[in-house]
């Protein structure tokens, strides 16, 4: 998925080139003691699964906007040891080392984004796929800026066939059947650690509040002046532009873009998102924004539409309840979900 910095405006500088920003209402810092009528917000970035993670939390008091916070970042590091693949010992990790040998056991947490990215799969077509590793490799966009050859693909093929990942409920455990295979939920996992985060920040006290780990952004409850959170869609072309604003309450948004990981070569762009159908960068989209209200619904989402293309991922969009989308095409014509009409601001090219 592709990696998304927030910021909080006035409070924390801007860490990374963003696709999604975060801008709480002016006038709060990083941790902010409000009159004792009032609620308090505390905000504390820390680095985990590999990015920047910044978690706000509005409550009562400030002691418990800070036990929030800190429920928060214990909530991320106990996920990250399950889902990992950058750690030897996590579940995922052993799923991967057990490829073509074993089912292994997991954790209630790892079968359920497992199963979640077998479903979002299914319903982009298989545009989103958590065993496409193989052939991210091959490309390594980001290091090697290679052109790997169709022998070269082909031979991988059989390794990023999502039918190849079964899951037994019963007994709660995962099986790669081929040897070489391996899944990375890192296209979806952010997501889903957004939404537990919030979990544990609410049963913490939080009345409202914030997470975003690599920009997967999930937002609950409203700021202390009544506002939602506004959050900036990156333009896809445009260096430190912001192609639309939309206020969020309750929701999670993500966005997968061409312009993170990428090489040009003649002309021609070659990205890290790729169709696994083909095993090359799709080439529909330079984004997708999705809005849900889950965190893992929105950060599953925005890959397999970028490879549906605008026209099947906003149908899908359209039929799927409390979601919606900002897709632009790869003319950087911009299409925008029904249900968003009237909540999102478009910024005129010439801002």
């Amino acid at each position: 998925m592709s990696r998304l910095v927030a910021f909080i405006h006035r409070c924390l500088s801007q860490t990374a080139r963003a696709a999604v920003w975060l801008a709480c209402a002016t006038g709060f810092g990083c941790a902010v003691m409000a009159p004792r009528s009032e609620p308090v917000l505390v905000k504390r970035a820390q680095m985990h699964m590999g990015t920047v993670v910044t978690i706000t939390a509005v409550a009562p008091t400030e002691a418990t906007a800070q036990a929030a916070v800190a429920a928060g970042f214990r909530e991320v590091r106990r996920l990250e040891e399950l889902l990992s693949t950058w750690i030897p010992t996590s579940e995922l990790s052993r799923v991967n080392a057990a490829a073509g040998r074993h089912p292994v056991k997991v954790s209630p947490e790892t079968f359920t984004v497992l199963k979640r990215s077998l479903e979002i799969a299914a319903l982009t077509e298989g545009g989103f796929n958590i065993a496409i590793g193989p052939a991210m490799e091959a490309w390594n966009v980001t290091e090697r800026a290679r052109i790997p050859d169709e022998t070269e693909l082909q031979a991988l093929r059989p390794l990023v066939d999502l039918s190849q990942v079964w899951l037994d409920e019963t007994a709660s455990t995962a099986f790669l059947s081929i040897p070489g295979m391996r899944v990375d939920v890192g296209g979806i996992g952010k997501g889903y650690a957004a939404d537990l985060v919030v979990q544990a920040m609410q049963r913490a006290g939080a009345v409202a509040g914030a997470v975003a780990l690599s920009g997967d952004i999930k937002t609950f409850g409203r700021l202390p002046d009544g506002s939602r959170f506004p959050v900036g869609i990156r333009h896809p072309r445009k260096e430190g532009a912001v192609l639309a604003w939309v206020e969020l309450q309750d929701e999670a948004i993500s966005t997968a873009g061409d312009y993170e990981r990428f090489f040009e070569r003649d002309g021609v762009r070659y990205h890290h998102i790729l169709d696994p159908a083909t095993l090359h960068p799709a080439r529909s989209c330079q984004s997708v924004t999705v809005i849900a209200r889950e965190g893992m619904m929105a950060d599953g989402l925005d890959t397999g539409i970028f490879v549906l293309g605008p026209e099947q991922g906003m149908a899908l969009v359209e039929r799927l309840p409390d979601v919606e989308a900002v897709i632009v095409d790869h003319r950087g014509r911009v299409f925008v979900s029904s249900g968003l009409a009237g909540r999102i601001h478009l910024v005129p090219e010439s801002d």
